[in-house]
């Protein structure tokens, strides 16, 4: 998290952190771990932060495996903006992101390692739209909306669009 605080400032974004932080589970143990906040107070959605867990990635997966619910897959997060392409310019900095797809109406990011598609699309307010959740076992799409977050789940692999 030290070098992902210094990439940034290196390129002259402003950050909060990383700050350490505990707390301790049900089973009495203490979970530690660091967040990096990026402080940019003209933002009109508020950045996702960097989270560094004080464990190996493999220990995690370990500890939540029992928890996996594998028939849901994060294909999408959709993100409105009254200004798209400041927001495109700024998730391109801050996470190092590539355009995978243009147009008049949305613009599509990816993460240099992963795969789910990060949508700024044109909106009349700026907000996080929805999570678009492709879910193995469903036989149709359904939706939730959760504290006014919107769920979209799809059926199967459907092709991104």
């Amino acid at each position: 998290i030290e070098e992902t605080a210094q990439r940034l400032c290196d390129k002259n974004v402003d950050t909060i952190g990383p700050i350490r932080m505990h707390r301790e589970n049900k089973k009495g143990e203490q979970i530690d771990w660091q967040l990096l906040y990026i402080a940019d107070p003209d933002y009109l959605v508020k950045p996702p932060f960097f989270i560094q867990w004080n464990e190996t990635e493999t220990e995690r997966k370990e500890r939540f495996a029992r928890h996996q619910q594998s028939q849901f897959v994060i294909e999408k997060l959709v993100i409105a903006s009254e200004k798209r392409a400041v927001t495109v310019k700024k998730w391109q900095l801050w996470y190092d992101m590539d355009i995978i797809a243009d147009n008049d109406k949305y613009t599509d990011l990816v993460l240099k390692d992963d795969n789910i598609i990060f949508r700024i699309q044109d909106g009349k307010k700026s907000e996080y739209a929805s999570i678009v959740i492709q879910d193995h076992e469903a036989t149709s799409p359904y939706n939730m909306t959760i504290r006014g977050a919107t769920y979209r789940f799809i059926n199967g692999m459907l092709p991104k669009s």
